[in-house]
């Protein structure tokens, strides 16, 4: 997969009946076109369509562990804010969040503009180009966020819980007859 500053990612849910995948798609389009970057487009499981074809988007699906590792690779992340807006926060992202289907997704996206973790765009292609743009427009912004958000500190906490698990499981073995 080619390298990209940028990464949308559309889970499969719907904002008012218009497909967060299509929006995100519609979105990276108009990125690509106003920056000359390519745009990443991750496809979720939910989004029974084939994938949308735009200018300046490669549509990928993608297993749960290559979207991190490609939101990982990215210099900006516009997401939905749902469970993978927690993984970006975690690989200390820079993001523009909105609402991609969940009804609490877009309080979430506000919630975490406001405390200056992440940019908020309602959820139609044009907001969310146009806080992909300005991010991508102003250094010294993503600077600050992205410094707010290490301070933050949403850590990625699987690895503690498994070696919790496998110590308690080793440690508490029962035979059941």
């Amino acid at each position: 997969m080619p390298a990209s500053r940028i990464s949308c990612c559309g889970g499969g849910g719907a904002v008012d009946g218009t497909s967060s995948v299509e929006t995100f798609a519609d979105a990276a389009e108009r990125v690509a076109a106003h920056t000359g970057m390519p745009c990443v487009l991750l496809v979720g499981p939910l989004y029974a369509a084939p994938d949308p074809q735009r200018r300046g988007v490669v549509a990928r699906r993608a297993t749960p562990s290559q979207t991190i590792d490609l939101m990982a690779d990215a210099e900006l992340v516009v997401l939905g804010a749902g469970s993978s807006l927690y993984h970006a926060l975690a690989l200390r992202k820079v993001c523009v969040a909105t609402g991609a289907g969940g009804t609490d997704q877009l309080v979430r996206a506000a919630t975490c503009a406001a405390r200056g973790l992440v940019a908020f765009a309602l959820p139609d292609a044009g907001s969310v180009a146009d806080a992909a743009r300005a991010l991508l427009a102003d250094p010294t912004v993503r600077a600050v966020m992205r410094r707010r958000v290490v301070d933050f500190g949403v850590t990625n906490d699987v690895p503690q819980a498994l070696s919790a698990m496998r110590q308690l499981l080793t440690s508490n073995v029962a035979v059941m007859a």
